[in-house]
């Protein structure tokens, strides 16, 4: 039987792609619309800088439609992400299912899992989830050099149950 993360976890992915719009939004639009009123206003009409005038509006559009397009899409994929995952305690392995544009199925044996950690971030926290991370020996790793989990299981609202069947199973698989 597949299991669901919680509800509240929609709320999360959605924070998530807002704050990276916003981020994107302002690193896209300030220097446009500063540039803009600097060079608006210093300069008089004579010289003619209407580019400069258009750079200012751009900005100040980007500034609202980046944000709003944000908000639009943050609702779409939450949904999405939320639907298209699910997971399952599975009698050789954890299967994980995911994905919005590529869709994966992965199972990870439990005689490969190697370490279990929960994690709550800031937001996962403020709405009582943590999320499971499923560590192999064999574990792909980032450019960075450091691993990565063989896989996650998001937005749980009681961790402790979950981990500790994992780990017996993993005991069993021995």
């Amino acid at each position: 039987m597949e299991n669901k993360v919680d509800e509240a976890y929609k709320k999360i992915i959605r924070i998530k792609i807002v704050l990276i719009f916003l981020i994107f939004g302002i690193v896209a639009a300030l220097p446009l619309t500063v540039i803009g009123g600097i060079f608006t206003w210093t300069f008089p009409d004579p010289f003619d800088l209407a580019i400069f005038q258009n750079m200012f509006y751009a900005g100040l559009v980007l500034l609202i439609v980046i944000p709003i397009a944000g908000i639009l899409i943050a609702m779409v994929l939450a949904n999405k992400s939320y639907d298209n995952f699910s997971y399952a305690l599975q009698p050789d392995g954890v299967f994980i299912r995911s994905g919005i544009i590529t869709k994966t199925q992965k199972i990870i044996p439990y005689k490969k899992i190697q370490n279990l950690t929960i994690v709550s971030g800031l937001l996962e926290r403020k709405y009582g989830l943590s999320s499971i991370m499923i560590e192999t020996a064999g574990g792909a790793t980032y450019r960075g050099g450091y691993a990565r989990p063989e896989g996650v299981i998001p937005g749980i609202r009681e961790p402790e149950p979950i981990v500790k069947q994992i780990r017996s199973k993993m005991e069993e698989s021995k």
